[in-house]
């Protein structure tokens, strides 16, 4: 795929004979790139992008993601028509106020990410990479938490999902080097490096199921295990719960890899913490790397709901 990362300021996106063209501030054509195999384009900053382009790119099924200048926090998207078949979504909402169907998929969702972080927790075991002790404390909270799933009712998975967190993420933090090994995850604001990318990660990734399940029929705000919360696209934070620790693995790897480091990054130390300049071309060009496979998995998450609404058979994600 062609994922586009544009932050430099006064730079123009237009429309020629097909292509996606970008001039700097003096007229200079960057790049030309044909539109239909454009799938994401980032703006980071004040760039002017001509309507005729996006027209062109919303027609094609591009999405356009809009980040703030410094932060590196999703302003918004924009996304192309919606899928015609409203009868997927009327589904979706009876069942979202169904205590049975929501239980069914929630767990569902559930089981797949403790799964996801145990296999981990046992690789990191085998690799001797990490902490032994809290590698093993995660595993043992991991398969306790796995087991009582199958009796859980729907409050009680929240706990479950929660108790597994915080066992889980000290041994995943202890796998990374010490000069960005946090101590907790933090959030809003991220304090540190390893948290600040997993938390612009998670984003992207829930931007891309936002995408995905937008684009096969369904609402991105109305989930299941996530409850209706106001400006929460909760479907598209039910999709990804399974692919959560794919991200962690994945920001390990850009981390013990050196390919960002502590100077990566600006923001206060301790206060809050975000990508500087450098970074964020590092980031996003090994975003572009990962994201397909990702992308896959969502697609086949959000076909197997579909499938499920429309009452056919459908395998578990």
């Amino acid at each position: 795929m062609n994922l586009i990362y544009v932050d430099h300021a006064g730079y123009h996106l237009e429309k020629a004979e097909g292509a996606m063209l970008v001039r700097n501030t003096d007229g200079q054509i960057l790049r030309s790139l044909p539109i239909r195999h454009v799938e994401r384009l980032y703006l980071q900053g004040d760039q002017h992008l001509h309507t005729g382009l996006l027209l062109a790119l919303l027609e094609h099924g591009c999405e356009i993601v809009f980040l703030s200048p410094r932060k590196n926090q999703v302003m918004g998207q924009i996304l192309g028509p919606k899928h015609q078949d409203a009868r997927i979504r009327q589904q979706q909402y009876a069942w979202s106020n169904d205590p049975e169907h929501k239980l069914l998929l929630s767990s569902r969702w559930v089981r797949s990410k403790l799964l996801t972080q145990k296999r981990a927790t046992q690789r990191w075991l085998r690799a001797a990479q990490g902490d032994r002790h809290t590698l093993l404390l995660a595993r043992d909270r991991l398969e306790q938490n796995l087991a009582a799933l199958s009796s859980a009712q729907h409050p009680a998975l929240l706990g479950l999902e929660g108790s597994a967190a915080a066992a889980y993420f000290p041994a995943y933090f202890s796998t990374l080097p010490l000069p960005v090994r946090p101590k907790e995850r933090s959030r809003r604001p991220p304090r540190d490096p390893a948290n600040a990318l997993l938390s612009l990660g998670y984003t992207l990734l829930l931007k891309e199921a936002v995408h995905v399940a937008h684009a096969h029929g369904l609402d991105p705000y109305v989930g299941f295990y996530h409850e209706l919360s106001f400006g929460r696209e909760s479907l598209a934070c039910d999709l990804i719960e399974p692919l959560r620790t794919r991200v962690d693995l994945w920001v390990a790897a850009l981390l013990n890899d050196g390919l960002l480091r502590a100077e990566s990054f600006g923001g206060e130390d301790g206060v809050a913490c975000h990508l500087g300049k450098a970074g964020c071309g590092i980031f996003y060009r090994e975003w572009a790397q990962q994201v397909s496979g990702l992308r896959r998995s969502l697609r086949r998450y959000a076909r197997c709901l579909v499938r499920q609404l429309r009452g056919r058979d459908a395998s578990n994600p």
